[in-house]
Order: C-alpha cells, then structure tokens, then sequence
C-alpha cells in the first residue's frame, strides 16, 4: 500500500493506493462560522509550516492557518490547523486538529477519477460488527480491503456533492473551543481499525518522538 499526499491537490490529505489506478483517498475540509470552505487547492493559500515529514512515512504534519482568505496575497502564520498521520505496515494513522470555530471535515473520495470508493459501514454492509463500537468506513479494493474507524464525537455529514460518491465525517468547534478528529485505516484484514483508533493519541506522539530524536541534523 503506498500512502502519502500523493495527489497535487491533497496537501491537508492523503492517498492510499494499492498500484498506478486503484485506491481511495481522504482530505481535509474547514468551513468557517459564515459558512466559506476550504478544501483542495485553498489550503497551499493557508499553509503556515511543513514538515518534519519522515521519509518512510512513520511521521508527518503540516499546519495550516484557518484564519486568512485563500489567495495569493494571503499570508499565514498561525498554526490553526494541524494535521499530522504515521503509517504502519498494515495501517495509517491520521489525526487533525482545529483551535477556530467552525466546521472540521474529513472526506473521503477517489482521486483521480479512479473507481475505488468508500461507504459508511452500517448494518446494511457486510462485515459490520467487526468495526462495531466505531463510526467508520469500507472499501473495496483490487486485492485488498480497507476498513477505517473514527475516533469518538465525530459526526456523520452530507457529502458538499453526493453524486461523486463521497462521504463525510466531522464536528463542529464553537468560539474559543479546540477539536480533534482521528482516523485509523487498515489494510489486509477488517481486524483491529476500532482498536487502534483509541490508541491513536500515543502512536502518533511515539511516531514524531521517533522521528525527532533519529532525523538528520
């Protein structure tokens, strides 16, 4: 599985692809207390710092700042929001973090067009006691399925447009307030996403501690 913000448009995402045309993706959307989005090519408008970003993939985070327009005369400064991910052999973490009021999304889609795409698990889907006690999503790919759990207070929204077979996962941050989405995907079995996902917290703080002390200076 190759994971990473592989797609030009998805710096506040990721890809998660089993080969040249086959996966799905996840992306991040903010929209502001007056209802503004910002989604896809309005975060490299945002982004106030990147990195450290291990090169195997164990840690990365960038941050983003919610605060200003999206524009070539914007200048970011403030860590608003952070989103950081570390991937394992068989799973991804991934966990964002919002200190502004609105609304925080986690979308998932397919890039690039490709066919892959995830669904809601639910008592219609096959397989869904074993992500049972954890909102989540499924999806089929060539060779592999891939089950994913969310973390606690996330909330189901309607995708911003339905007939490109997305779904959406968020919650909302009032004045003042701080959120947290977490997501662990997992890969090569349906075992273990809503396990992991209460553990996400200390992975990835391992994972940047990690990376810290074993990076180049």
């Amino acid at each position: 599985m190759h994971v990473g913000a592989l797609e030009a448009r998805r710096w506040a995402g990721l890809v998660l692809a089993t080969g040249p045309d086959d996966g799905v993706g996840l992306r991040l959307a903010f929209v502001t207390p007056d209802g503004e989005r910002r989604e896809l090519d309005d975060w490299y408008w945002m982004v106030s710092r990147i990195g450290p970003h291990a090169p195997d993939g164990s840690y990365a985070r960038v941050e983003f700042d919610v605060g200003v327009e999206p524009s070539r005369e914007a200048a970011p400064c403030a860590g608003t929001l952070i989103l950081e991910w570390s991937r394992r052999e068989d799973a991804v973490a991934l966990r964002a973090t919002v200190k502004a009021a609105g609304r925080l999304e986690v979308i998932g889609d397919a890039p690039w067009g490709w066919a892959g795409r995830w669904v809601e698990v639910g008592d219609t889907v096959e397989g869904a006691a074993e992500v049972a006690g954890a909102a989540g999503w499924r999806a089929r790919l060539k060779g592999v399925e891939v089950v994913a759990a969310f973390s606690a207070g996330t909330e189901r929204w309607q995708a911003p447009d339905p007939g490109r077979g997305e779904v959406v996962r968020g919650l909302e941050v009032g004045e003042g307030g701080t959120g947290r989405v977490a997501m662990v995907a997992v890969w090569g079995g349906v075992g273990g996403a809503a396990s992991l996902v209460s553990a996400v917290d200390r992975w990835i703080d391992e994972a940047r501690a990690t990376w810290d002390r074993q990076r180049p200076r």
